[in-house]
């Protein structure tokens, strides 16, 4: 890799406030992301992964957690010591967010096409062109019918079309960076492969960066271009996604891969596990 990186993360240490005094989640944490790669964030519950991903976006817990130490550089900017109005006009636009619960992330009181309007809202389109925009969004992302969807609220969808609706949500404003965590946990294994093949190949085709956390290392096997291993807050080990996979140093890598059914070594579980058609 080249260049000035999208997304340079250094030195990053993220803390929360409690009754017991302040509890470290993120320890000293480096990492940088390139326009257009694909970089899986891996490592148990507990491990910072999300922690890590809200610190980037400026959305942690207001009064209880905060950024104790280092810096979150994007398009050579320290979003970091950004204002919320910075950060706001960069979330959706520039960064965007794929939650992991697709059953209570959409508002239940709104319509997909009223959620897909707000998103637009910025843009100061005619109404009519923020519907062309949102049934062309949707139908890129496998819906044959976006008219209905735009029309229907979220408890008329399953998990996996909610995911997708918020997948086109998270790609609508062309973002440069998409962060993505655990975006299928919620869902069945039967629609994981699909879901997750959309994703990737809209961010190929735009050049969109994307962090995947998940905790399934047949999704950074398949998907991911590079890899960062995370326990109790810190990054052990990083590297090329396959290299990393194959040949892992350090013994939490180690234990990761040995727990995998079978304790078979990757290349079988992470192939064919995951190419199952859904």
């Amino acid at each position: 890799m080249t260049g000035t990186p999208l997304l340079s993360v250094q030195g990053l240490s993220v803390a929360f406030s409690g009754r017991r005094g302040d509890k470290t989640a993120v320890r000293d944490a480096s990492f940088s992301v390139e326009a257009g790669e694909i970089l899986g964030v891996v490592g148990e519950s507990g491990s910072g992964k999300s922690a890590t991903a809200l610190a980037i976006l400026g959305l942690l817990p207001r009064g209880v957690g905060r950024i104790a130490a280092g810096s979150v550089v994007f398009k050579g900017t320290d979003i970091s010591k950004a204002s919320e109005d910075e950060l706001s006009r960069l979330r959706g636009a520039q960064i965007s967010f794929v939650p992991q619960e697709p059953m209570t992330a959409l508002n239940p009181t709104m319509t997909i096409g009223r959620h897909l309007s707000l998103i637009q809202g910025k843009q100061h389109l005619r109404r009519s062109e923020e519907r062309i925009k949102s049934k062309a969004q949707l139908a890129s992302m496998g819906f044959s019918d976006p008219q209905r969807i735009l029309s229907s609220y979220p408890f008329e969808l399953s998990g996996g079309q909610r995911q997708r609706a918020l997948i086109a949500a998270a790609f609508l404003q062309k973002p440069s960076l998409l962060i993505a965590d655990e975006p299928t946990t919620a869902l069945d294994v039967t629609v994981q492969a699909e879901i997750l093949k959309l994703l990737v190949t809209r961010a190929r085709d735009e050049r969109t960066a994307v962090l995947l956390i998940t905790h399934n290392l047949g999704l950074v096997w398949n998907y991911c271009d590079s890899v960062i291993v995370m326990q109790n807050g810190a990054i052990v080990e990083s590297g090329r996604a396959k290299a990393t996979l194959t040949a892992p140093t350090h013994k939490y890598t180690k234990s990761l891969l040995g727990a995998l059914p079978g304790s078979v070594p990757p290349r079988t579980p992470l192939i064919v596990a995951q190419e199952a058609s859904p």
